[in-house]
C-alpha cells in the first residue's frame, strides 16, 4: 500500500509540475499528496474489510470526518487570519514569523478544541482522556 501511495503521489506531482503554471505547482503537489493518500485509504479499506469479513461502519466514519472538517474550518480561518495580521504588523523577520506562527497555531488549536467539544466528537474526548491519564491528571 505504501508503494502504491508513493507511486501515485510521484506520478500526480510530476503531472502537476508539467501542466500547472509555476505559481500553482506547490499547491498542485499538495493536492496530489492528499489525492494519493485518499486512494491509499480506499485500497486499505477494501483490503481490511475483506480480511476481517466485517462491516467497518463506513457511514459513522464519514460522519466523524465531516464533523472534524467542520471543526477545522473555523479554526483554520481564525488562526490564519491572526497569523497573517501579526505577520503584517510585525514584519516577516524571524521574530515576527515566530510570533505569527505561535499565536495563529495556539488560536487554531483552541478554536478546534472548543468546536470539537461542542460537536461532541467522541474521539477528541478519548484522546484528551488518554493524554490526561499519561500526565497523571
Amino acid at each position: 500500500n505504501t508503494v502504491f501511495v508513493s507511486l501515485a503521489w510521484i506520478v500526480l506531482s510530476a503531472a502537476g509540475f508539467l501542466v500547472l503554471p509555476d505559481r500553482w505547482v506547490v499547491a498542485g503537489i499538495g493536492f496530489s499528496y492528499g489525492l494519493a493518500y485518499a486512494l491509499g485509504v480506499g485500497l486499505a479499506w477494501r483490503r481490511l474489510r475483506r480480511r476481517l469479513r466485517a462491516d467497518l461502519d463506513g457511514p459513522r466514519i464519514v460522519r466523524t470526518y465531516i464533523r472534524l472538517a467542520g471543526a477545522s474550518v473555523p479554526a483554520a480561518l481564525l488562526g490564519g487570519a491572526v497569523g497573517f495580521a501579526l505577520l503584517g504588523a510585525l514584519g516577516e523577520g524571524l521574530l515576527g514569523s515566530l510570533a505569527a506562527l505561535t499565536a495563529g497555531g495556539v488560536l487554531l488549536l483552541g478554536v478546534f478544541y472548543v468546536a470539537a467539544r461542542r460537536m461532541r466528537i467522541e474521539e477528541l474526548t478519548t484522546l484528551v482522556g488518554m493524554v490526561r491519564s499519561r500526565l497523571g491528571r
